[in-house]
């Protein structure tokens, strides 16, 4: 017989608890059904119960024996037996569970869809190999970085020779202009979401990808605020220099605060930004279904001049992350800002 714990590690298992950095970071994270998937990894019991049952019904998998918590009640349910049914013993054991009473949770469903990435060819197919871009660090990399060439090289990066520039072996994305602080396999995630080396990576790198764009999306709106409500909070944000709000109560704050200032002055005492400032408005719509993964995170900003040389017929036109703003790959070479916007220039993708 299925029973219930209500205690983790001499942690009472409840709303408020005061929780370690790492253990608010996996309620994060196991919000996300393909990550409380992933905990399954080592499960012993998949012939009594399945592991895809009870990701689909909130548990992930807490490493011990048959116990799996629910990431929305806290719930611990132990002690399996054949023929349990998930569905029937969550609510038994928690009948109040917004999973289980099918109120609006922050839960992101998993499509098997999500596995079916495309055959994509490398931007770099000569840096494929791991062992190609750790050489390509050699002797010129410079010796002050913070970024080893191991782990630059892990995250599918290669040296441009150029600064601190690297570029990415698939999707061909560059980062560049490094803090100290910086760690790869976050920046090539933050920067390059649907880069087909990172979705096909994300579960198994160092990082479980919090950043990860689609998730941070979905989350946000799943808050009840309007999609063009945030693009405007964000771009907002964005050119006043200050980082994206990732942290939930954060957010609420920061957008409550935006929407009353918007509300106090009429849109025609608002002036519009620039046109290299404008960003599209990420909805269904125009992106598609945001499950179907990209090859490479081009962007087409329709002929729009270089920030540098003034330009528009360049073949080689880059997007300027994160201001979005235009440059084509000579100018870029100088840039540690942008000269339009005076953004911090961290990242460039090609643009169609």
């Amino acid at each position: 017989m299925v029973k219930c714990d209500d205690k983790v590690d001499g942690l009472h298992s409840q709303e408020g608890t005061d929780c370690s950095n790492d253990e608010q970071e996996n309620l994060l994270i196991y919000r996300a059904e393909i990550y409380r998937l992933e905990s399954f990894k080592n499960w012993p019991c998949q012939s009594i119960v399945r592991k895809e049952d009870l990701a689909r019904n909130g548990f992930y998998y807490l490493g011990d024996r048959d116990r799996v918590q629910c990431v929305f009640c806290n719930a611990i349910l132990s002690c399996w037996e054949k023929g349990d049914n998930v569905i029937e013993e969550h609510k038994r054991h928690s009948k109040n569970c917004p999973l289980v009473l099918g109120k609006r949770t922050t839960n992101i469903p998993y499509s098997p869809s999500q596995d079916c990435l495309p055959d994509v060819q490398p931007a770099y197919p000569e840096f494929q190999n791991y062992t190609k871009r750790l050489e390509s660090f050699n002797e010129f990399w410079p010796k002050a970085m913070k970024q080893r060439p191991k782990e630059l090289a892990a995250a599918g990066l290669f040296y441009t020779e150029k600064g601190d520039a690297v570029k990415c072996f698939q999707c061909g994305g560059m980062l560049r202009n490094w803090d100290p602080q910086d760690k790869p396999w976050e920046e090539h995630a933050r920067w390059f979401p649907r880069c087909l080396f990172i979705r096909e990576n994300n579960l198994m790198s160092p990082v479980r990808v919090p950043l990860h764009r689609e998730f941070i999306r979905r989350r946000k709106t799943s808050l009840g605020y309007d999609e063009s409500l945030i693009e405007m909070f964000e771009l907002d944000r964005r050119r006043r220099g200050l980082p994206e709000c990732e942290d939930e109560d954060t957010f609420v704050t920061e957008i409550e605060k935006f929407k009353v200032q918007q509300e106090s002055h009429p849109p025609s005492q608002i002036s519009n930004p620039p046109i290299n400032e404008v960003v599209w408005n990420f909805n269904e719509e125009n992106l598609g279904n945001f499950d179907e993964p990209m090859g490479y995170d081009e962007v087409d900003m329709g002929g729009r001049a270089c920030v540098g040389c003034k330009r528009t017929d360049s073949r080689d036109s880059l997007t300027l992350q994160p201001c979005r703003c235009s440059c084509c790959d000579k100018c870029l070479d100088d840039l540690t800002h942008c000269p339009s916007c005076k953004t911090k220039v961290r990242a460039a993708a090609k643009t169609n």
